[in-house]
C-alpha cells in the first residue's frame, strides 16, 4: 500500500531522520518519529503532546541511547540560520523500507482505527500519533501510561471529519411512523339472518338499562 503523508507528517519524519537509536540508523523508529513530532511544534500532534507535558527532554530521559545524528543542524535552525523552506503539498509518497518494524505496525494500528474516514486517507500529524499510541510497543506502552488515549484520539479525529464513530444515543433518533393497516372486519354473511353475536349481545344487555326489568301494564 502507497502511503501519503501531509506536508506537516513529511517535515515530522524528515525530522525523525535526524535520531537514530543505535540498533539501525537506516530505520526509523517509534522513539525517532515522536521526537520528530516534538519537533513539529505547532503541529496537532504536538499540541497534544504538550498538553501531556511530554517534550523532547522527557523522552530522552525515557531513552538516553538515542544519539541525535547532526546536531549542529539543530542548532543552526535554532538559531534562524538554514531555516527550511516550507513544504509545498504533494503526493509523493516517502519510501517505506526506512520504517522501523514499530513504525510500520503504528501506521498499521491508526489505518485500523479510522478505516471508515474517506479514503485515500493522507496521514496527518495527529494520524502518526494515533498510531504511535494504539500500537503493540514500547513507545506506545510509555505513551498511554502519560495519559494518551487511542480511543480518544481516533474520536477526535473522526469528529475533524464530520464523522462519529459511536452509536447516536436514543434522544438523536427520530421516530419512525408505521402505517397501520385497517383492522375492521366485516360480520360474517349469515350472520344477519341468525341475529347479533351473543357477544354482542351480551354488551347490549348490558348497555341497555331496560332489558331484565318486566314491564308494567
Amino acid at each position: 500500500m502507497e502511503l501519503q503523508f501531509t506536508p506537516g507528517s513529511e517535515r515530522a519524519i524528515q525530522r525523525a531522520t535526524e535520531w537514530s537509536d543505535c540498533s539501525d540508523s537506516r530505520q526509523i523508529s517509534a522513539q525517532a518519529l515522536l521526537l520528530g513530532l516534538l519537533a513539529e511544534t505547532e503541529c496537532r500532534a504536538a499540541i497534544s503532546l504538550e498538553g501531556l507535558q511530554i517534550d523532547t527532554s522527557l523522552v530522552l530521559n525515557k531513552w538516553p541511547h538515542l544519539t541525535e545524528l547532526n546536531p549542529e543542524k539543530t542548532e543552526n535552525r535554532k538559531s534562524g540560520e538554514n531555516a527550511p523552506i516550507a513544504a509545498k503539498k504533494t503526493d509523493k509518497a516517502l519510501p517505506t523500507q526506512r520504517l522501523s518494524p514499530d513504525v510500520e505496525a503504528s501506521l498499521a494500528a491508526a489505518f485500523e482505527l479510522l478505516q471508515d474516514l474517506p479514503t485515500p486517507l493522507i496521514l496527518a500529524t495527529e494520524h502518526l500519533l494515533l498510531g504511535l499510541t494504539a500500537a503493540e510497543h514500547e513507545a506506545a506502552a510509555w505513551l498511554r501510561e502519560r495519559g494518551l488515549d487511542p480511543h480518544a484520539l481516533a474520536k477526535e479525529i473522526h469528529q475533524q471529519y464530520g464523522i462519529s464513530p459511536d452509536p447516536l444515543p436514543l434522544d438523536d433518533l427520530e421516530p419512525i411512523e408505521i402505517d397501520q393497516p385497517d383492522l375492521a372486519i366485516d360480520p360474517p354473511a349469515h350472520q344477519s339472518a341468525i341475529g347479533p353475536h351473543p357477544t354482542n349481545l351480551h354488551q347490549s344487555e348490558q348497555s341497555d338499562p331496560s332489558i331484565g326489568l318486566s314491564r308494567q301494564e
